[in-house]
């Protein structure tokens, strides 16, 4: 049997590093491999080795395929190989950034993918708090009513050399027919009508997208008000305004409308008794 990791072609970096560069991203340093367990954790050795001391600086490790690929709560990601596009951008977060706020960093990188593959024909929304999807207005009442195309999972470095940084993980299905996808819930940006989808191109604007709203959110502090940057993630939310079922670390899942995100990143779910329950971490069940 062929060996598959022979078979697959690793992203060109010396591509996306001039596809930002020709977008005034000049910063960025992309560590293309064709196999790896976790380009997270990959992503998480460099920022412990301290070889991120600029506040400016992308790295960004890109692999073809992943073989330990995880998901929030530690669950599998399964990618597609060269269908596929996984990979994690490693920053430094300002200290005028409070820790609490680092909730929005996800949210940003969600908002940036579906700003990238609606700009490829595809009409995708995001769900609180990491994923990407695609809803499907012809779905029976049984049907979850969306297919998952991307997810994301954001965690701190810790490094006793290095200033707080953070590693962004970001799986996309891009190319793979419907029969190639791992999950009758899962999608792909080619299934979905997307257009133009070439791992190279894709990646960078993602990476100039999210620098452009990470900046933003820098220069404001976090303050996402007065950036406008709530405001233009709840205009591509699929949870904000549905009815939902949060099972977080309580025994009974919060219900209710989600009504917004607040400034730390937590979704505000009002239970229609006069009482609005914050929300940081949980599994939404969008209820129709």
């Amino acid at each position: 049997m062929p060996d598959q990791q022979n078979q697959l072609t690793p992203v060109d970096a010396d591509m996306v590093r001039a596809l930002c560069a020709g977008q005034g991203i000049d910063n960025v340093t992309v560590h293309s491999v064709v196999q790896t367990e976790s380009t997270n954790a990959d992503a998480a050795k460099l920022g412990q080795a301290g070889s991120h001391d600029n506040d400016q600086a992308i790295q960004v490790v890109v692999a073809a395929t992943q073989t330990a690929g995880r998901g929030r709560l530690d669950r599998h990601w399964t990618d597609q190989g060269e269908n596929s596009l996984s990979f994690s951008v490693l920053r430094q977060v300002p200290t005028s950034i409070r820790p609490e706020s680092w909730g929005w960093i996800p949210l940003l990188a969600g908002l940036a993918v579906v700003t990238v593959v609606r700009a490829h024909g595809v009409d995708a929304k995001t769900k609180w708090p990491n994923d990407v999807i695609v809803e499907e207005s012809n779905a029976d009442s049984s049907a979850l009513g969306y297919k998952k195309l991307a997810g994301i999972l954001s965690e701190a470095v810790s490094s006793s050399t290095s200033p707080d940084q953070v590693v962004v993980g970001i799986g996309i299905n891009l190319t793979s027919e419907e029969s190639e996808l791992p999950v009758p819930t899962a999608t792909s940006a080619q299934v979905a009508g997307g257009t133009n989808l070439r791992r190279e191109l894709i990646l960078a604007e993602i990476l100039v997208e999210f620098d452009r709203l990470w900046r933003t959110w820098v220069d404001t502090n976090g303050n996402v008000e007065s950036a406008r940057l709530a405001e233009q993630y709840e205009q591509v939310s699929s949870t904000i305004g549905a009815q939902v079922s949060v099972q977080g670390v309580s025994d009974e899942p919060v219900r209710g409308t989600a009504t917004g995100i607040d400034e730390l990143g937590q979704l505000l779910v009002d239970q229609g008794n006069g009482s609005t329950v914050t929300v940081n971490v949980g599994d939404v069940e969008q209820l129709r």
